[in-house]
């Protein structure tokens, strides 16, 4: 019992140890280095929060799903990139600044398209 109590607070503490992570790197960044990284988030975002959302729409309506739970499919692919990413580029030796900077920008940048997508493919 205690291995499962020890295991869920460890889970919980992983998100808020990411951002923690990320607010660092950021922090920590040249501002060069934020202009100079600007035009390569253009693909992964538009990936994120634009196509796998439509693709998403796409394959559920064609299953009979009620409508809570396709809504619900719906709004969870369209949400932004995980704040875990930073952590796992660092451990896969990938640039982990760019991570940091995709996730901060994907969470600003989904400010204005969750709520557009909603209205495209729900409303």
């Amino acid at each position: 019992e205690w291995v499962i109590g020890l295991t869920d607070k460890l889970a919980a503490l992983a998100a808020p140890m990411a951002m923690f992570y990320i607010g660092v790197l950021i922090m920590s960044m040249k501002l060069a280095k934020v202009r100079e990284s600007g035009p390569r988030f253009g693909i992964p975002l538009l990936v994120k929060l634009i196509l796998l959302p439509l693709t998403v729409a796409l394959v559920i309506y064609g299953f009979p799903f009620d409508s809570v739970m396709m809504q619900t499919m719906l709004i969870q692919s369209m949400m932004p990139t995980i704040t875990v990413a930073s952590i796992l580029f660092a451990k896969f030796s990938a640039d982990e600044e760019m991570g940091a900077l995709t996730t901060v920008v994907s969470t600003i940048v989904s400010l204005g398209t969750i709520p557009l997508m909603i209205y495209l493919v729900i409303g």
